[in-house]
Formats: C-alpha cells, sequence, structure tokens
C-alpha cells in the first residue's frame, strides 16, 4: 500500500500543478478581455540612454616616422610563460637602442613598435590572453632581438599570447 502511494505521489503533484496552471491562463485571458493587459509591443517603452563606454586606446602615435621606412608586422616571436612573467622575444631588422622601442600597455592589451632604420616592426594584440599589471610590464633590447616583459596579474599558465 506504501509503495503504491509513493507511486501515485508524482502524478497527483502534476496534476495539482496543471490545475494551478490552468487557473493562472484563465485569470491572464480576464485580464486581457478587461483591457487591463497589455502586451509588449502595445506598450510604449522609452528608449534606453547610450552610455559612452571608455575603452583603452590600442595605438601608438608613428606619423613621426619616414613615410617611406617600411612598416612591418611581427607574424614570428617566441614566447615563454614563466609564473607571473611572459616574455615575448622578436627580431628586428637592424640593432636597436631602448630609445628605438615605443610601447604602449594595456590590461589585456599590447602594442610594441620596434623602429630600426630599415624598417618598423610592430607587434599589437588588441586582446591578450590574461590580464597584465600595465605599470610593471616593460621592454628590453639586445642588438637586433627586443624582449617585451608582461606582468601577469595572477600566475596561471598563458597559452597563447592572443586571446579570444
Amino acid at each position: 500500500a506504501g509503495l503504491g502511494r509513493a507511486l501515485l505521489a508524482p502524478a497527483r503533484e502534476a496534476a495539482g500543478v496543471e490545475k494551478r496552471l490552468a487557473s493562472m491562463l484563465e485569470a491572464l485571458e480576464e485580464e486581457r478581455a478587461a483591457g487591463s493587459l497589455v502586451s509588449d509591443a502595445e506598450r510604449q517603452l522609452p528608449s534606453k540612454p547610450r552610455v559612452q563606454v571608455d575603452r583603452e586606446p590600442h595605438s601608438i602615435d608613428v606619423s613621426d616616422l619616414p613615410a617611406t621606412l617600411p612598416r612591418l608586422g611581427v607574424e614570428k616571436y617566441s614566447l615563454v610563460d614563466d609564473g607571473f612573467l611572459i616574455k615575448v622575444f622578436f627580431e628586428a631588422a637592424a640593432p636597436l637602442e631602448a630609445s628605438d622601442v615605443r610601447t604602449l600597455f594595456g590590461a589585456q592589451s599590447l602594442e610594441v613598435w620596434a623602429v630600426s632604420p630599415a624598417a618598423a616592426h610592430r607587434l599589437s594584440v588588441p586582446k591578450l590572453w590574461g590580464r597584465v599589471v600595465p605599470s610593471r610590464c616593460r621592454v628590453r633590447t639586445k642588438g637586433a632581438r627586443v624582449t617585451v616583459v608582461l606582468h601577469k596579474e595572477s600566475d596561471a599558465e598563458w597559452r597563447f599570447l592572443k586571446g579570444y
């Protein structure tokens, strides 16, 4: 007898839910017939005000460079994940001084221009794999090799430099 009651309980619950839904539907139909229920299409909603979103600038001004200087995107680089640091290495066309490198570090973006007499090389990553601390990021040069050191917010592993 106990098993029979247990098996019938879900059916009784379903019947109760069905009755409550039917009465709710009936009440909605009565409200609609009385004109007190208005559809979204009929309702005049105020338009939402547009909000200006400040975004990090992702570009360095290079308008002072000679127009004849080739501008090349950095396509080959190597990446080393070392705890809280990400090191990105790439080669320029000619030896550089530290003053020949322009950087812009954002919380989740990176732009580097390495300007040699032969070409201006640009490494741009508008969305990094993770977040960095811009004030702790830096760049070094040794000959034609450029090393970008990013300081991550956490020591989580980065599988790639670029994020989704």
